[in-house]
């Protein structure tokens, strides 16, 4: 009889437990990270090449979005495997992409993603590689720059 009663509610927290995950994983099948783009000095970029700030900007796309899922979703920004920026996101469907500014890019090759979640799901990654080649020491005196690659 007892064990019968512990295997009614351990049944019944595995459910309730796995409930809000799937729900979590249908409402993220909805929407998708596009693509993920790299600018620096306001221009789309492969190569990195010296110590501006590079934006990372992960487009956005749904479809079929409820209203009360909105306000559910969050876009975390990864490098080399490990979570740099999470963003909230209002409304996803007036949401084409988000920017994340990293301040001080370090030169090799690195592994940049991004994934969507809500609270108790994780969507898909989308996985870039950039190789940043040079990341050139600059002298700043005021407003004044100065190279000092060859000094």
């Amino acid at each position: 009889m007892v064990s019968a009663k512990f295997l009614l509610l351990a049944t019944i927290c595995i459910l309730l437990v796995a409930l809000p995950i799937s729900a979590g994983e249908k409402i993220l099948d909805k929407v998708a990270i596009t693509k993920v783009e790299f600018f620096q000095k306001g221009k789309l970029i492969e190569v990195a090449k010296d110590d501006d700030p590079l934006r990372i900007r992960a487009y956005l796309g749904a479809k079929e979005i409820a209203p009360e899922f909105r306000d559910k979703f969050l876009l975390i920004f990864y490098l080399d495997d490990l979570p740099i920026r999470t963003l909230p996101i209002s409304d996803i469907l007036y949401t084409p992409f988000v920017d994340y500014l990293w301040e001080k890019p370090t030169s090799g090759l690195h592994s940049i993603s991004a994934s969507l979640s809500t609270a108790d799901a994780i969507g898909k990654m989308v996985h870039y590689k950039i190789f940043i080649e040079e990341v050139k020491p600059v002298l700043r005196i005021n407003s004044l720059e100065i190279d000092t690659t060859r000094r």
